[in-house]
């Protein structure tokens, strides 16, 4: 087993606490992100609880009219209407307001993930492919440019584990040198 170099346990704390710093990151990221999703949403709820209730509100007028004979007769084939109207008053708004938000929230962000899957697609296909391209091949070379560098700086080549370290001294023959 060999020897830690005095500046080893330096980098491998160094190598902990940046991992330390990236995690943290992360969990903040992370926080802040539902947080906003979750504000996103109560204010999505909260306006669609209010368009649920003014239409409740507007349709008053509505129902008020329906009591009436009359209007309800003369309105033949659009008396659902005063059925329909009549249902959601009586019905709980505040389902309704969240079966809203739930329809308009998507996995894919703010629009269904075919439309964003067809524009991915359409600039895939217009001028993404040779940018993409380009991307890929920066980023294998970037890569492969700073593996080289790491295995250079570190002195770990391929092959290396099995050679020994150069600042011990052969091992010498005690019997072949009869006077050492």
């Amino acid at each position: 087993m060999r020897r830690l170099v005095p500046h080893e346990s330096k980098r491998r704390r160094l190598d902990s606490c940046v991992c330390d710093i990236l995690m943290y990151l992360i969990a903040v990221t992370l926080a802040i992100a539902s947080v906003a999703f979750c504000a996103t949403r109560t204010h999505m709820y909260h306006m669609a609880f209010s368009k649920r209730q003014q239409q409740v509100h507007n349709d008053a007028w509505l129902l008020q009219q329906c009591r009436s004979a009359e209007f309800y007769s003369n309105m033949k084939h659009h008396s659902t209407l005063c059925d329909d109207a009549e249902l959601a008053k009586s019905d709980a708004i505040w389902l309704h307001a969240l079966r809203d938000v739930i329809d308009s929230t998507y996995i894919c962000g703010g629009e269904s993930c075919a439309v964003t899957l067809d524009r991915c697609l359409q600039w895939l296909l217009g001028r993404g492919l040779l940018t993409l391209g380009a991307v890929t091949f920066c980023l294998f070379l970037l890569l492969t440019l700073s593996l080289q560098l790491q295995r250079t700086c570190s002195g770990t080549h391929a092959g290396a584990c099995m050679l020994p370290p150069r600042h011990y001294p052969m091992l010498v023959d005690m019997d072949a040198h009869g006077d050492m």
